[in-house]
């Protein structure tokens, strides 16, 4: 579903809401709010709700929230809790370039995460979010070894405030994930690294 560059009113969300509640057998979800410049912490609450109602279905989620800038911690956390209530969840790809996602920020997400065993496939995308230092990579990284189940890791960092130091610990804490084949991490200056073992 496509609401990029959408009007979408804090009621539109929750009509959103409900309609996905009301197809409970929805395995594949893919929402597009790119460059939807009223996307806020309230209206992310609103719809985030309705991943209730697929608790038992849901296999792959994807959400694309490019440029959404107003978009901070306080929507996160209701975003992420929704987001854990998914246990069959296999594949989970966001994408924030071009947001204010902060280490904070980060670290929302990262802890969210934490009880997804069924978790293959984790792709994130913090492209030109500018304060994301290193600290938040550091959260993501205590969290990753965690998720037993992890085959695909994608991870995008360009032009973040993210360095080499970031990209050394985070790439310590893949190789604890037993199960990992590929994984791909783009950060600033080149500092790319592509990782890829036959188990």
């Amino acid at each position: 579903m496509n609401l990029s560059n959408s009007k979408i009113s804090l009621e539109g969300y929750q009509t959103l809401s409900k309609v996905l509640k009301d197809h409970g057998s929805i395995q594949d979800l893919t929402l597009s709010f790119g460059g939807y410049k009223r996307m806020n912490n309230q209206g992310l609450e609103c719809f985030s709700h309705a991943f209730g109602g697929l608790v038992s279905s849901l296999k792959k989620l994807s959400l694309n929230f490019r440029g959404c800038a107003d978009i901070s911690n306080g929507g996160l956390k209701h975003l992420m809790r929704e987001i854990n209530t998914l246990k069959d969840l296999q594949s989970l790809k966001i994408l924030f370039p071009q947001c204010n996602i902060m280490d904070e920020e980060l670290e929302t997400l990262s802890k969210g995460l934490l009880g997804l065993n069924n978790l293959e496939n984790l792709s994130f995308n913090f492209s030109y979010c500018k304060k994301l230092g290193n600290q938040g990579v550091k959260s993501l990284s205590k969290v990753l070894p965690e998720l037993d189940s992890l085959k695909q890791l994608n991870f995008g960092f360009s032009n973040c405030a993210t360095d080499r130091e970031g990209l050394k610990e985070l790439d310590q804490s893949i190789r604890k994930i037993n199960l990992l084949e590929h994984v791909r991490l783009v950060f600033p200056g080149g500092l790319d690294s592509i990782i890829e073992e036959e188990n």
